[in-house]
C-alpha cells in the first residue's frame, strides 16, 4: 500500500492529502473515507525560474526563483525549508564528478508575507560562486553541459518532511508548479553554426508535445515531430550569440521519444524521454543513436558547445 497526493479546495488555498491505494499502484483519486492527512507545497511564483543557466565565467551568476508555501493553516505550519545542491556531471571526459551539499537552511521567519494572499515567499538565490564553494571545486571539476540540481525540502512544525519524492504530477505542473527541484545548466556562450536536429517517435503518430525548444538570447523556436516516426532539421546558431538553450517539455508518452542533437564540431547530443522506449510495428528508431542516448527529463537539457 502506498501513498499518494491529491488535491482538495479548502477556502482561499489548494492542498493536497495522502490516500490509500490497494493495488501498490499511484492513483490520483479523492479520499472521503475521513482518513486523510493534509500535507504542504512550495509553489514556484513564476512560470519559471527567473534563470536557469548559470554562466561560469562570473561567480554572481545564480539560479533564482522564488517559492510560496502552502499548507492547512496558510503558512501556520512552515518550520523551515532547506536548499541543496546536486551536481549531475554530463561530461565525463573531464573526469565524473559527484557531489552533493547544503546550500541554506531558510527558517520561517525568513520568508516574507507581504504578497497576494498574504503566504510566505522566499526568494531563492544560488550563486556559482555558492556552488563552488559548498561543492569544494578547485577548478576543473566542471563544465559547460554539466547540470546542478537545486532541491527544496520542506519541514513543517509536526515535523513531517516534505520533498522531490512528494511531488506527484498533479502538484508538480499547473498552479502548484511545485516540484521541489529545479535543473540549472552551466554554460558559455554557444559556437556559432549549423546544428542539425534528428527526432523519431516509436509509435509513429508524431511527438505528443511542442517537442525541443531551442532559445538564443531570448529568441524561441522548436523542433518537433508534428506526424509520423521520423523529422529532421536545423538551426543557425550566429556569430556573436551570448546564450543557447535546449530544453524539452516532457511528452504525454516520453517512452516513444528519441533525439539527436549535432553540433557544428560534430559533436552529438543523443536522448531518449523514458529510462526504457517502446518501439511499435509503425514505429522507427535509430539504433545506433539510441545506444547513445541519455535519458532526459522535462527542462534544460546538457546541450553545451562553446565558442572558441
Amino acid at each position: 500500500m502506498k501513498n499518494i497526493f491529491k488535491l482538495l479546495f479548502t477556502a482561499s488555498i489548494l492542498l493536497f492529502a495522502y490516500g490509500c491505494t490497494t493495488d501498490g499502484e499511484h492513483l490520483a483519486s479523492y479520499d472521503h473515507s475521513g482518513d486523510v492527512e493534509y500535507g504542504a507545497v512550495l509553489r514556484t511564483v513564476d512560470d519559471m525560474p527567473q534563470n536557469n543557466l548559470i554562466n561560469t565565467s562570473f561567480d554572481d551568476s545564480a539560479f533564482i526563483v522564488t517559492v510560496e508555501e502552502q499548507d492547512i493553516e496558510d503558512g501556520g505550519l512552515l518550520q523551515e525549508m532547506r536548499i541543496s545542491a546536486f551536481f549531475d556531471d554530463y561530461t565525463p571526459d573531464n573526469g565524473v564528478t559527484e557531489a552533493s551539499a547544503l546550500v541554506q537552511a531558510v527558517p520561517a521567519s525568513e520568508f516574507y508575507t507581504d504578497t497576494e494572499f498574504g503566504l510566505p515567499r522566499f526568494d531563492i538565490n544560488v550563486s556559482w560562486g555558492t556552488i563552488k564553494d559548498v561543492f569544494g571545486f578547485v577548478g576543473g571539476e566542471s563544465q559547460p553541459g554539466d547540470i546542478v540540481r537545486i532541491e527544496l525540502e520542506l519541514e513543517l512544525t509536526d515535523g513531517r518532511v516534505f520533498g522531490p519524492e512528494s511531488a506527484s504530477a498533479i502538484i508538480s505542473s499547473g498552479f502548484f508548479s511545485s516540484p521541489f527541484q529545479y535543473n540549472a545548466l552551466l554554460a558559455c556562450s554557444p559556437m556559432p553554426g549549423e546544428y542539425l536536429l534528428y527526432g523519431w517517435d516509436g509509435f509513429g503518430d508524431g511527438w505528443q508535445s511542442s517537442g525541443i525548444e531551442f532559445c538564443l538570447d531570448g529568441d524561441c523556436t522548436y523542433f518537433t515531430i508534428p506526424a509520423g516516426n521520423y523529422n529532421e532539421g536545423s538551426i543557425i546558431v550566429p556569430e556573436g550569440t551570448n546564450e543557447m538553450t535546449v530544453s524539452w517539455p516532457g511528452d504525454d508518452w516520453p517512452d516513444e521519444v528519441l533525439v539527436l542533437i549535432v553540433a557544428p564540431n560534430g559533436q552529438q547530443f543523443a536522448f531518449r524521454g523514458a529510462e526504457q522506449n517502446l518501439l511499435y510495428a509503425n514505429g522507427l528508431y535509430d539504433e545506433d543513436v539510441y545506444a547513445i542516448s541519455t535519458l532526459m527529463t522535462p527542462g534544460l537539457l546538457p546541450v553545451a558547445v562553446c565558442a572558441e
